[in-house]
């Protein structure tokens, strides 16, 4: 068989799903060894759909990992889809995950979601659930979305960080439209000392908007 057709045999669609399952595989069982073997970890959930109207349950975890040093490791576990984004169905979905990973709850100290009324709602949210079965377990608003949320205020309320935010903008469209005018910005930073330690990366300035109004 020619070398061409032989390798490229394994760029079709199917061969690729095949790997890709495989590699899913051997990270599933490594993530769940390490995961059953930490003495606590936290969870960080999130619910979304997507274009198709499909919707998922994203989920990390927090664990300590004994064959580094006990170091603190966070990772990516599993994208769960859901009937329903409701409570009851994520609650039980979630439920139906920890006993797939083997993973005890009382081991579990705290989760992490997003400030919608489904997670932490007062009278039935999943965080709320939860309690209920791990009375110790600690329940967070996400830390990156409350920073998101309050930045989209602060640019709203204040003109200083209009300013600010027109200054970037004007910035990045500039630079970003040439390598020259890249690498000038580049000794521009260099002559201000700042972005010694890494390579520079200029970086595309997002809105920021709430997941309340369904934007986030």
């Amino acid at each position: 068989m020619p070398i061409a057709r032989e390798y490229s045999a394994y760029m079709s669609t199917s061969v690729g799903k095949e790997f890709a399952n495989a590699i899913k595989q051997v990270y599933w069982e490594r993530l769940k060894r390490e995961t059953v073997a930490s003495p606590f970890y936290s969870l960080q959930i999130d619910e979304s759909t997507n274009v198709t109207t499909q919707q998922y349950m994203v989920i990390y975890v927090t664990y300590m990992r004994e064959n580094d040093n006990g170091s603190i490791c966070t990772s990516f576990v599993d994208l769960l889809h859901v009937k329903n984004v409701e409570s009851q169905s994520l609650y039980t979905n979630l439920m139906e995950f920890l006993v797939k990973m083997k993973l005890a709850l009382h081991k579990m100290i705290g989760i992490a979601t997003d400030g919608a009324s489904v997670m932490i709602g007062a009278n039935n949210g999943v965080v709320l659930r939860l309690k209920k079965d791990v009375l110790h377990l600690l329940g967070f608003h996400c830390v990156a979305q409350r920073e998101s949320l309050a930045t989209r205020n602060a640019f709203k309320l204040y003109k200083e960080f209009k300013f600010v935010d027109k200054v970037t903008k004007k910035l990045y469209e500039w630079v970003s439209k040439s390598t020259k005018q890249h690498l000038s910005f580049a000794e521009v930073v260099k002559d201000f000392n700042l972005g010694r330690s890494r390579k520079l990366k200029l970086l595309k300035i997002h809105n920021f908007c709430g997941s309340q109004e369904g934007k986030l």
